[in-house]
C-alpha cells in the first residue's frame, strides 16, 4: 500500500497490474528486488508492501514491512524593517523598529525565529507578539504577514545598524529577503546660541558707526561640528567684524566645547545709511542637531535719525 505517494514506475516484477507485483518463483535463499519509484503528494507518507506466496507460509509475520517518513516542507519566509521617526538621529533619541515577517508558503511556517544585530543603539522592549528578543513565533501560515514593534534609543554620535534575520523549520527556498537592516549616522547634538547687543548708546544718526557685540555659544549637550555665523542688517552696512576666530562676515567656526565660557565672541562695526528702524540679526547655522533651534538667532536693533544741523536751527527763526 501506498499513503501519500503516488506510484509512476516498478521494476523488477515479472507482471505489475495493479499494484500488484507477481514474481514467477524465488528459489530457496534466494534474494529477488523489487524497485518503486512514487511521486510524494502529501507531507505525511507511509509505503507497505506486503508479500504472499502459493505455498504455506510458517512465519507470516514477516510478510508486511512499513516505512513512515514525513516530506520535508517549504515555506518562503521574509521580513521588511522601517525605522521610527526617520532622520535626523540625534544621541539617544527614543525610537521604534516597525518588523513585518511575512510567509508566501506553500507551506505553514514553524517555530519562525527573529534574530538581531545591534550597533551603536540600545533595544528596551518587544511587544506582545515578541516580549522577548529573540523572538519565535510559533507559526505563520502561508500568505500571512505579523508586524511586531520594538523599541530602543539611539547611541552615541556616529554610525548605527540594527539588523534582523529570520529563520523557520521548513526549507526556505528564497532566503535572500530573510535579512533586513536599518542604517543610519547619530549626528552630534549641540545647542547653538546667540546674544546681540549695542555697544554704542543711542541717539543713532545717519551716517554715523555703530558697534555692536555679539556672542555664540554651545548649551550642549555635545560639542558641535562645524558653525556657519551669517550677518544680517537692515538700513546698516556691516565695516568690520572681529573675534577670535573670523575677521570677516564669511565665518565659520569649525567646533564649539559646551558651555558659554567657551563661546565665541564679536565684535561688529556698521554704519548707518538712512533714517527709521535698524537692525543687525546674528544667525548660527550648525552642522550638527540643533535641540532647540528657537535660539540660534539673536537680533539688536534701534531707529536713526538724521542729525540737526545749521541750516536746520536757523530756518526756525532763532538767527
Amino acid at each position: 500500500a501506498l499513503i501519500g505517494l503516488g506510484t509512476y514506475s516498478v521494476t523488477g516484477c515479472n507482471q505489475f497490474s495493479a499494484g500488484v507485483c507477481r514474481l514467477n518463483s524465488i528459489g530457496v535463499g534466494v534474494t529477488r528486488t523489487v524497485i518503486a519509484s512514487a511521486t510524494i503528494t502529501a507531507s505525511a507518507a507511509r509505503s507497505q508492501p506486503s508479500a504472499a506466496g502459493a505455498q504455506h507460509d510458517p512465519v507470516p509475520a514477516n510478510n508486511v514491512e512499513s516505512l513512515r517518513f514525513t516530506a520535508a516542507t517549504k515555506s518562503d519566509v521574509s521580513v521588511r524593517m522601517r525605522m521610527q521617526p526617520t532622520a535626523p538621529y540625534f544621541p539617544f533619541l527614543p525610537v521604534s523598529w516597525v518588523i513585518e515577517v511575512t510567509n508566501a508558503g506553500p507551506d505553514p511556517a514553524t517555530n519562525v525565529r527573529i534574530d538581531q544585530l545591534m550597533l551603536n543603539a540600545s533595544l528596551f522592549d518587544g511587544d506582545t507578539l515578541c516580549p522577548l528578543i529573540p523572538c519565535v513565533i510559533p507559526v505563520i501560515n502561508a500568505g500571512t504577514t505579523v508586524t511586531t514593534t520594538w523599541s530602543g534609543e539611539t547611541g552615541w554620535p556616529g554610525p548605527f545598524l540594527h539588523r534582523v534575520n529570520v529563520s523557520a523549520d521548513q526549507t526556505d527556498p528564497n532566503p535572500a529577503n530573510n535579512v533586513a537592516e536599518n542604517t543610519g549616522t547619530v549626528l552630534p547634538a549641540s545647542d547653538p546660541v546667540v546674544d546681540t547687543w549695542k555697544i554704542t548708546p543711542a541717539p543713532h544718526f545717519v551716517g554715523n558707526t555703530i558697534v555692536f557685540g555679539a556672542q555664540v555659544f554651545n548649551d550642549g549637550p555635545n560639542i558641535s561640528g562645524p558653525i556657519e555665523v551669517r550677518f544680517e542688517t537692515q538700513r546698516i552696512e556691516i565695516l568690520g567684524v572681529q573675534s577670535p576666530s573670523c575677521a570677516t562676515t564669511q565665518c565659520v567656526l569649525q567646533s564649539l566645547e559646551v558651555g558659554e565660557e567657551n563661546g565665541e565672541t564679536f565684535t561688529v562695526t556698521a554704519r548707518i545709511l538712512e533714517p527709521g528702524a535698524f537692525f543687525l540679526r546674528v544667525r548660527a547655522i550648525s552642522s550638527s542637531y540643533d535641540v532647540v533651534p528657537g535660539n540660534s538667532a539673536s537680533t539688536s536693533s534701534g531707529t536713526a535719525v538724521v542729525h540737526a544741523n545749521a541750516d536746520s536751527i536757523f530756518s526756525n527763526g532763532f538767527e
